[in-house]
């Protein structure tokens, strides 16, 4: 027999030596064929042959939001009037650090719930919750992932408090300390459970109903997050500040309990494999919105001593910029997950860079429309809201003409600012290689936090100066 080069003949034990190889060879062959198969098939599930977003129009895009973003001022209102109401609780006038926890505590609703919510739209468009097992693994996973991270955020958020307290005056009050962070973390823990289910139960309705999750269930969780949250917060500071002092041991024993939970919610969440990646690598921007929110915290606790008025309007101008931000993040991220490869951009997107013109009216941009509306969206909502604060004469400041004018203006700007960043930030994490959907709406809803705060201090700064 000779051999396959043609270079020597082969005795009889290599003939067969080269018959068992060739078999070997075959069979290697065969799993390849069939592997690649299971991954075409794989591929045709998570790859919808049309995206939900490239059928929208303006005027589907605004019916669809306009209920959501309603409920959702109204949510941030009333979550303004809460403020306004509890800042002369004797809690929050005698611990100031409270008034710290509040831009991050709020915020958690963007790092945590709004980021839950944009991964199950994404994954709603992408039909992988179509399937029960698929969905009952990515739910429970996300739920062990968002306490995991709501716990550990929340932790973070007291030391800065405590940290804020003491620096200045180089005092430490350890019932303080315990009240501050046994206060963030039970406040955390449950109002993520209670948002997680409910941004679980409204992907589904919306599934049910063929309405695009992206438009629905940020600004619902906009709506819930910030009352929930603000109203655990007081309920549970004025608790524990009354609380009796023998029976001091309670707030240690709980804080002890939430620390060792954190491991064991992080383990459930990374042996799951919809949340690995996110619970592995997800950590920098969700412990980077929560440093840029203290800050947003400090500049509060500063505008409130000078300007008690700023409670009010705080939330609903953070609330609704973050919002409408965290709306288009997501559709710009769903978008990306449909259309192309993780770490590829389109030809025309290829920096991430954006102009206002590019942004609001450019021929190449898919989201356009969604823009426009966002923009749009602005001026009416405001003044609705801030109508509704005008007729039940909440606040300690008078609605002004003066005052309306600055104020909406600011609020546009916030959130030209936020739509731009949210462009950006998308499209640079997409390219390098990070999924937008963990990455991005922490971000954006902390710099909401920090320039809404910003810009209304100013706004308040001027008029108290004329």
């Amino acid at each position: 027999m000779i051999s396959p080069s043609g270079y020597e003949p082969l005795g009889n034990d290599d003939a067969q030596n080269f018959e068992l190889c060739k078999v070997n060879s075959n069979k290697k062959e065969d799993e390849i064929k069939q592997q690649n198969e299971e991954t075409e098939k794989e591929a045709k599930l998570h790859l919808p042959e049309v995206s939900m977003i490239q059928r929208e129009s303006m005027c589907s895009i605004a019916s669809e939001m306009f209920i959501p973003f309603f409920f959702a001022g109204v949510g941030m209102v009333l979550a303004g009037l809460e403020l306004d109401k509890v800042q002369h609780w004797t809690s929050f006038q005698e611990v100031n650090g409270l008034y710290i926890l509040v831009p991050p505590l709020l915020g958690l609703k963007g790092n945590i719930e709004m980021t839950l919510a944009s991964r199950l739209s994404t994954a709603a468009n992408l039909k992988i919750l179509d399937q029960w097992d698929s969905l009952k693994r990515i739910v429970f996973g996300n739920l062990a992932l968002c306490q995991c991270q709501a716990l550990v955020v929340s932790f973070l958020v007291s030391i800065v408090a405590i940290l804020f307290n003491w620096v200045p005056t180089g005092e430490f009050d350890l019932k303080e300390g315990l009240l501050l962070t046994c206060s963030a973390m039970l406040t955390a823990s449950l109002a993520s459970a209670v948002l997680g289910t409910v941004m679980v139960l409204v992907v589904i309705i919306s599934l049910k109903m063929k309405i695009n999750p992206d438009n629905v269930v940020t600004p619902i969780a906009a709506s819930l997050g910030d009352l929930i949250t603000l109203w655990l917060l007081a309920v549970i500071a004025q608790f524990f500040y009354n609380f009796p002092d023998g029976e001091f041991f309670v707030m240690p024993l709980i804080c002890g309990i939430f620390v060792l939970l954190i491991p064991i919610w992080a383990y459930i969440a990374f042996k799951n494999e919809y949340t690995h990646e996110v619970i592995t690598n997800g950590w920098e921007p969700v412990i980077a919105a929560m440093i840029i929110s203290s800050g947003g915290g400090f500049i509060l606790d500063s505008a409130l001593s000078s300007n008690p008025g700023v409670a009010v309007f705080a939330p609903l101008i953070n609330g609704v910029g973050g919002n409408l931000a965290a709306v288009f993040s997501s559709r710009l991220s769903t978008n990306l997950h449909l259309n192309c490869q993780r770490g590829e951009l389109p030809t025309e997107f290829r920096t991430g860079c954006v102009h206002p013109c590019f942004l609001f009216c450019g021929t190449n941009n898919q989201q356009v429309k969604a823009a426009n509306v966002m923009l749009l969206l602005v001026i009416p909502g405001q003044l609705a809201f801030l109508s509704v604060i005008y007729f039940i004469e909440a606040g300690h400041v008078a609605i002004t003409t003066p005052f309306v004018i600055l104020y909406l203006l600011a609020s546009m700007l916030q959130v030209i600012i936020l739509l731009h960043i949210a462009w950006w930030l998308v499209h640079r994490v997409w390219s390098a290689g990070d999924d937008p959907d963990s990455v991005a709406i922490p971000y954006l809803t902390a710099f909401g936090d920090l320039i809404g705060v910003g810009l209304l201090t100013f706004v308040f700064s001027v008029l108290s100066s004329v």
